[in-house]
């Protein structure tokens, strides 16, 4: 009862992966290892430059 209540993350990641698996070519169910690494390094890119810019 003290946990707070979640969504299960199931539910959001099985979700995702159909809507993208609709769209995608072929039947992988989850992201290859160098689509993640690019998310990633865009990521971090993408903070990098924010914080940069809210330093300077």
């Amino acid at each position: 009862m003290n946990t707070p209540t979640t969504p299960p993350p199931q539910q959001g990641q099985d979700d995702g992966q159909h809507g993208h698996d609709e769209h995608q070519q072929g039947g992988q169910d989850r992201p290859t290892l160098e689509e993640l690494r690019q998310q990633s390094v865009a990521l971090s890119e993408q903070i990098a430059q924010h914080l940069g810019r809210g330093a300077k």
